[in-house]
């Protein structure tokens, strides 16, 4: 197998992003796509579900993976390259969907895969090399949890469980542990009452440093409004990313500020 690519990047825009009308998605997109979209890994280093498809694949992951198709989309034709597989995310949070029908896909390893949702059981697939390691189930949207369950043989071997997300009640700021000496990178993640990364909810953020600190600002978005280098983003799925420029082994002090006066600070400034 060759992957294209293990990690997404700037340029060929659209080439991996799913479409449902001309100039979404695909080699016709059209602005603000940016990126190609079609990285194991997004932009910012965040995995996407389709890593841990290829990892089970290879025999490299025990455990399923959930990942579900956009119900807003629920019925349409996909307009796809061969980059494309489906728009599923790795989420169980779609507010307004409730009672709506939903795909919900699940790579898995064993014979056979079991969904359930909130307790109650969709029934069992063919998983694993016989279904090409994809159990795909209809349903309909319900909050709560989502459970799949392998098997192999009878016997339950692992299984991966996704939960809905409440509202953003705060921002929260993770420093990479293994940071460089001339960059520091900090995810950023829109964050519920219970720790949760809140995935429906994406807002704009912005950062306050001092003039000349060095800060590019961004997230997975194929598609961005705005500049790396404006020093504002649009979270994607609730997620962000920071990177700071280290000068004489000091990482610059810096706030984000989000909607509804949410505020965050990292101050920690020594590499």
């Amino acid at each position: 197998d060759f992957t294209w690519t293990g990690w997404d990047y700037l340029g060929e825009a659209g080439v991996g992003i799913p479409a449902y009308s001309h100039g979404e998605g695909g080699f016709g997109a059209v602005y603000p796509a940016q990126l190609a979209f079609c990285g194991d890994i997004d932009i910012t280093g965040f995995r996407r579900p389709l890593s841990y498809f290829r990892e089970i694949v290879f025999g490299s992951r025990n455990e399923p993976f959930i990942a579900v198709q956009n119900p807003e989309h629920y019925g349409k034709t996909l307009i796809k390259t061969p980059w494309v597989m489906s728009d599923a995310y790795g989420s169980w949070s779609y507010p307004r969907y409730e009672g709506k029908p939903v795909v919900v896909e699940v790579y898995a390893p064993g014979d056979e895969t079991e969904l359930l949702i909130n307790g109650n059981s969709l029934g069992r697939k063919p998983s694993g090399r016989a279904a090409y390691f994809r159990a795909i189930f209809e349903t309909v949207y319900e909050p709560g949890e989502l459970v799949a369950v392998c098997y192999e043989k009878g016997r339950e071997i692992s299984r991966h469980l996704l939960t809905t997300c409440g509202d953003v009640c705060a921002i929260a700021i993770t420093k990479e542990k293994e940071a460089g000496s001339e960059l520091a990178f900090f995810e950023i993640e829109l964050k519920d009452d219970k720790g949760g990364t809140v995935t429906h909810k994406d807002m704009v953020l912005s950062v306050e440093a001092a003039e000349d600190a060095g800060i590019w600002f961004g997230s997975g978005d194929p598609k961005p409004v705005y500049n790396y280098t404006d020093r504002k983003t649009k979270t994607f799925f609730g997620r962000a990313q920071i990177i700071a420029k280290v000068r004489d082994g000091v990482i610059p002090s810096f706030n984000i500020c989000g909607e509804g006066g949410l505020k965050a600070e990292y101050s920690d400034d020594q590499l």
